[in-house]
């Protein structure tokens, strides 16, 4: 019998959590990612603790949605743009 089920980003738990959304839990500890939903109801877990990898299974009763700040969007301008009407020559060698 698997007790774990992969599933898609798409999918949620009856709780309205999604694979791959950011949790705590409710009394507290480090930011976790949703990593999917056991057959049983648990939200399958990990995070990070002192650079080592951890997982575990929680009820999602336990569990609440953390606020993420997005991330920032690289500038698309060049540092050295070339002047305006130019070409960039192919190196010869």
């Amino acid at each position: 019998m698997r007790l774990f089920e992969k599933k898609t980003a798409k999918d949620t738990s009856s709780s309205g959590l999604t694979t791959g959304q950011s949790v705590q839990l409710k009394s507290g500890g480090p930011k976790m990612t949703v990593n999917g939903m056991a057959f049983n109801g648990e939200i399958h877990c990990s995070w990070f603790d002192n650079n080592k990898l951890m997982s575990a299974r929680f009820i999602p009763a336990s569990l609440s949605p953390v606020e993420t700040r997005p991330k920032d969007k690289p500038s698309k301008s060049r540092k050295n743009p070339a002047p305006s009407g130019s070409r960039r020559q192919p190196a010869r060698h």
